[in-house]
């Protein structure tokens, strides 16, 4: 299998028409960068990332619901968050580095909004007048007014999920790839992010790891109930 699988909409069952114009913008571009990453140093590069990226969120095997879904998430944290060792550059703010002059002016600000791009866990509290999602950051707790035309498909006002947002024309998008967690586990997610607010207790990216992790458990678990796999604050 290669190291870097082609980013996949956030719900295998969807077509990519679903996604807004930003969101596949952008799953194209960094397939643009990840060409880069297939083999020889490079790619031994993108394959010890995956192994780190799995044994922090689960290894996921492609029969799996939740492997596309992963896989993106894998692509959009080895480009956007892991820095190459031995720099402390990201792939993609290399690739900036070496191609955005060549770049039109649309994908120059694509990239620019990845590179400075917003990896968090949200709730989805509604919509605004002007029809954008409002979401709370559960992590840094921030209100983000997101533009996404069609909504989220199958996502619900209260419902969790970890997402990426950047921003691009002076409005906020997400990306495609999503983590959703089981609207069973909503509450419980977060209560358990108030707690640590309460406490002045700051989670960070490996929450979201975790999360991740108990996410492939619940997919597996045939049937056990939400809270045995869910097991916050314990």
């Amino acid at each position: 299998m290669d190291p870097l699988p082609p980013a996949a909409v956030p719900n295998p069952s969807l077509p990519d028409e679903s996604l807004p114009t930003v969101a596949v913008a952008v799953t194209a571009l960094m397939e643009r960068i990840s060409a880069g990453y297939t083999d020889g140093e490079s790619g031994r590069h993108a394959a010890d990332a995956r192994e780190s990226f799995l044994l922090a969120t689960g290894r996921v095997h492609e029969g799996d619901r939740s492997f596309d879904e992963r896989m993106a998430l894998f692509m959009e944290w080895f480009l956007l968050d892991r820095p190459l060792p031995p720099s402390t550059v990201t792939p993609a703010e290399g690739w900036a580095a070496d191609h955005a002059v060549g770049l039109d002016p649309t994908d120059r600000a694509l990239l620019l909004g990845l590179c400075t791009s917003h990896r968090s866990l949200y709730c989805l509290e509604g919509t605004d007048a002007a029809g954008r999602l409002v979401a709370d950051d559960l992590l840094y707790g921030i209100r983000w007014l997101v533009t996404v035309p069609d909504g989220l498909p199958g996502v619900d006002e209260g419902d969790v999920f970890e997402g990426r947002l950047l921003g691009h024309g002076g409005e906020v998008h997400f990306t495609a790839a999503f983590c959703y967690h089981p609207r069973e586990a909503a509450q419980r997610i977060r209560r358990h992010m108030a707690h640590l607010r309460e406490r002045r207790l700051v989670a960070g990216p490996s929450l979201l790891d975790e999360l991740m992790s108990m996410r492939l458990a619940y997919d597996r678990a045939e049937g056990a109930p939400v809270n045995a796999i869910y097991r916050l604050g314990r």
